[in-house]
């Protein structure tokens, strides 16, 4: 079968040994749509083949049916990859919810253990860059410090977000803090329009309603309500939502380089939060923390104990941040949002399990109104996204 695909320029792939015309446009979404063809095969360029279309040209070419067997054994291998990503992502996330609440209710140090969890992550990354087994964010020193100076602002919000989540979750449920961090949305659009200078859709706006709602009620009904659990949670929220809006503001303006990746870019971050994580847990709880360890763990055992137990969130948490960007490279932003969705009811539901949480009828409600409330705002935004693209691609 000959398969010709024309946007303005035209190329010729075959397999089997039947002859079939079929003409599409070259868009990547077409391909879907003709049997046993994706995206890696339409990749194949012209120049690797003897179809008679040059790269030069911009030809993409199938030239047999080894090569669609090849590129279906990838895609089924990227589905497994894939959903490795997600279930790690759900178990990580599930054992630093839980560990850090346990460890918290044990120390109520929470500076002091958000600190270490993100110390912990910096040293695990830059014991992988010092073995070689993650490649260093930059080859020159220059390139390093341009790195450094673009990321302070994004490495001190994610200080501020962890800290501040941690804080939230110590003096209140591990429930009520995953519902009112369903609230990002809120932050991310206001900032998205105010700093981002981005258009925003009123059908967007709109989606946020059930959020806000949500939201509300909860905290109305939430039974273990407490003012650090609130505020905790919500500057985490907007620390979160600076730190992702100035990460947008450092990619469009290219200063990463080629030889940051996504990885890099994570673990860059986490050092230099470790940087501004230490100097304010000892302000904030310098003073107390040595004597409050001391009635946490009044033996040596039980000091190497809770010293595992944090080092242990620290690895949970930098783990599950790093394999959720991870996620999102192989999956549409869509799918990544509803699996986020998904995640905070999993954890919702398990610690509320595990720690005995007590829940009103008023707090369940209103904690799966602000839920259900994020999956609508995704498929806004996806719409909105779609529609602006249409627009420009229909302009040119």
């Amino acid at each position: 079968m000959v398969l010709e695909f024309t946007r303005k320029k035209a190329f010729v792939g075959s397999f089997n040994n039947e002859v079939m015309n079929v003409v599409i446009p070259l868009s990547p979404r077409h391909f879907a749509d003709v049997k046993r063809l994706d995206l890696y095969t339409a990749r194949v360029r012209c120049a690797n083949c003897t179809c008679g279309y040059s790269e030069v040209d911009g030809g993409y070419a199938l030239c047999n049916s080894a090569r669609i067997q090849l590129a279906e054994r990838k895609e089924r291998w990227d589905t497994i990859v894939t959903g490795l990503y997600f279930a790690s992502w759900y178990l990580l996330s599930i054992g630093h919810s839980i560990f850090n609440k346990k460890v918290t209710n044990v120390l109520p140090l929470p500076w002091f253990v958000a600190s270490a969890q993100i110390v912990v992550g910096a040293v695990l990354v830059c014991f992988l860059w010092a073995t070689g087994l993650r490649e260093a964010p930059a080859a020159t020193p220059r390139a390093l410090r341009r790195h450094v100076r673009t990321m302070l602002p994004i490495g001190a919000f994610h200080a501020v977000g962890h800290i501040s989540g941690v804080v939230g979750t110590t003096w209140g449920s591990v429930s009520f803090a995953q519902v009112v961090k369903s609230a990002g949305p809120i932050y991310a659009c206001v900032l998205s329009s105010v700093v981002l200078k981005q258009a925003v859709s009123l059908r967007v706006w709109l989606s946020l309603l059930p959020i806000l709602g949500g939201v509300v009620l909860a905290t109305a009904g939430e039974t273990t309500f407490a003012w650090a659990a609130l505020g905790g949670a919500v500057v985490s929220d907007l620390a979160f939502a600076l730190r992702n809006v100035y990460s947008k503001i450092s990619m469009s303006r290219n200063e990463q380089g080629e030889s940051l990746s996504a990885a890099n870019s994570f673990g860059l971050t986490t050092c230099l939060a470790a940087l501004f994580t230490l100097p304010m847990c000892f302000a904030a709880e310098g003073h107390t923390a040595l004597a409050v360890w001391r009635a946490a763990a009044p033996t040596a055992a039980a000091s190497r104990w809770l010293l595992l137990q944090v080092v242990a969130t620290g690895l949970f948490f930098y783990g599950y941040s790093e394999v959720a960007m991870k996620a999102l490279k192989n999956v549409h932003p869509v799918t990544h949002a509803v699996g986020n969705t998904m995640r905070r009811v999993v954890i919702m539901l398990i610690c509320i399990l595990v720690f005995q949480t007590p829940v009103s009828l008023t707090g369940a409600v209103g904690s799966t109104i602000a839920i259900g409330g994020s999956y609508v705002y995704a498929m806004a935004t996806t719409a909105h996204t779609a529609a602006a693209e249409k627009a420009v691609a229909e302009s040119r």
